[in-house]
């Protein structure tokens, strides 16, 4: 039997970037079930559709960052968080998420999404 796909939100104010992040997930086996293009999107989005983990860029219109990761990990279930991000803000590590920067191979990304869905377990 085929284990179930890890369900991914991705949250960029990029549409090309969510197109080509999602093109490469999906290929990998990761469902993508939302994107959101800004901080309440995202925060709508967690809470209706329960992902596995979140895929957050910093640089989102709204609330900061910091605040966002604080609101979705109230959220019960709570997903975890993968901060994906050109400009990746030190000290976000301390709230319990982990940065991979947009430079990265993707395959760094895909297999840091593997690693947080395997810890919602």
């Amino acid at each position: 039997m085929k284990p179930a796909a890890v369900r991914v939100v991705l949250v960029d104010d990029s549409a090309e970037l969510r197109d080509v992040v999602r093109s490469c997930l999906e290929r990998e086996g990761i469902e993508v079930v939302a994107e959101a293009a800004d901080s309440d999107g995202a925060i709508d989005v967690v809470r209706r559709v329960k992902p596995d983990v979140v895929v957050l860029d910093v640089g989102i219109p709204g609330e900061g960052a910091d605040v966002v990761i604080e609101r979705i990990a109230a959220q019960r279930p709570a997903p975890r968080v993968v901060v994906f991000s050109g400009w990746p803000r030190a000290g976000l590590e301390r709230l319990g998420v982990t940065v991979v920067t947009k430079s990265a191979d993707p395959s760094v990304l895909v297999a840091e999404i593997r690693r947080q869905a395997e810890q919602t377990c």
